[in-house]
């Protein structure tokens, strides 16, 4: 069988209510757009129920597009008023999976409920057919072959394979969320995972350049790059930070300099969120990983800005972060050596438990030294990049 086109499913989405529409018409337009950027043809798109059907179209890459849950390669079969066009593209896809060998079953959905014959009366007189010309044992509950067939009008769709997808709600549905990425692990899944709800991202990087190398800056492009082809277009912020870490290490307890980094790093990416017009920040933060991440330090980080902090990594561990990684390709790049800004000027035993007190006594020290003129500077010599799809 040669499948000619493309069934795609959808799950969350087709569960709300009055505003499904927005959604589905949101998924719709991101379709539309990764079909477009990727240069994938196809004549034309259809929506019935929860299914999108992309006719003269097999390419199943589509399943980058999140809000939908599989997608399954199909040959259309026209104007099928009986079935017996189908019964032979039946047996071809039957002898293709295995049969007689495998069990099998027969599985009919029909979108167009006016069709002349009922579901289990289709499924019935297809799995007979099978049997009567090629063999194999029927199983209903736990067949090693599934053979599909949809009616849509009067069109018929076989096909016997689902490929997963990521589910979650399309990109662009929730509203814009500025995502502090580094190039290690942990800040890439988290951006993915917020785009994954909807969450359309604007990326922010800290560089500790000449004092690091560019190659931190280098694996984030790289890193923002392949996020990108799960939201089309991005826009990537490089914030120098150095002069604003040796003013604090210079001057301040050292036990308190990564938190110290941190507040400063979402009070300018704070800024950048209401230049963009973005509703939140996400970080990587995962619960207890690293010193700063404690949830004393974490509240104390937090409490610098009046923004919401959004962690999606906040409870996994990880092991699971790593193997999520992988299974959406950003693990080789972060798992490249590199030196990170966090990183720069850092005491062997830092604080882990912040004191909002001492902190703010610091705090105030450091703006008699003029660290807020040094955080203006860095915003305006942020280097900004536009990244489109890789």
């Amino acid at each position: 069988m040669h499948p000619n086109t493309l069934i795609l499913r959808y799950g969350e989405i087709f569960l709300k209510k009055g505003n499904r529409h927005l959604f589905e018409r949101q998924l719709l337009d991101n379709i539309k757009q990764y079909l477009a950027q990727n240069k994938i043809a196809y004549k034309s798109i259809i929506h019935v129920g929860s299914r999108i059907v992309i006719n003269d179209c097999a390419d199943t890459s589509v399943r980058n597009v999140f809000g939908l849950t599989s997608v399954s390669p199909a040959l259309r079969i026209r104007d099928c008023k009986t079935l017996e066009p189908a019964k032979e593209h039946v047996l071809a896809l039957a002898k293709e999976a295995g049969l007689p060998q495998k069990t099998f079953r027969i599985t009919c959905y029909r979108h167009n409920k006016d069709y002349y014959m009922k579901s289990q009366e289709i499924a019935a007189m297809l799995g007979e057919h099978v049997i009567n010309n090629i063999g194999g044992k029927v199983n209903l509950k736990q067949p090693e072959v599934d053979i599909n067939i949809e009616i849509i009008g009067n069109d018929a769709y076989l096909f016997v394979e689902h490929v997963p997808a990521y589910g979650g709600l399309p990109v662009g549905s929730s509203g814009k969320v500025v995502s502090l990425i580094s190039g290690g692990i942990d800040s890439p899944v988290a951006s993915w995972l917020m785009m994954r709800r909807g969450c359309n991202l604007i990326f922010v990087h800290f560089s500790s350049y000449p004092q690091t190398s560019r190659q931190s800056e280098e694996k984030v492009k790289e890193l923002v790059q392949l996020l990108t082809r799960f939201q089309f277009r991005s826009t990537l912020y490089i914030v120098p930070l150095l002069d604003i870490q040796k003013k604090m290490a210079m001057n301040v307890d050292n036990a308190y300099l990564v938190i110290l980094y941190r507040r400063a790093m979402l009070r300018i990416a704070e800024v950048i969120m209401r230049k963009e017009g973005a509703l939140a920040l996400c970080t990587g933060d995962n619960l207890g990983q690293v010193a700063s991440q404690t949830l004393p330090n974490m509240v104390a980080i937090e409490s610098a800005i009046t923004t919401p902090v959004l962690r999606p990594l906040l409870t996994y561990d990880k092991m699971e972060i790593v193997k999520l990684a992988k299974e959406i390709g950003t693990y080789d790049i972060s798992a490249q050596p590199h030196e990170d800004c966090c990183s720069l000027f850092v005491p062997q035993m830092p604080e882990t438990r912040a004191k909002m007190e001492y902190l703010l006594k610091l705090e105030e020290k450091l703006k008699e030294l003029g660290i807020e003129d040094d955080i203006k500077i860095a915003i305006e010599r942020a280097m900004i990049m536009a990244v489109e799809q890789g």
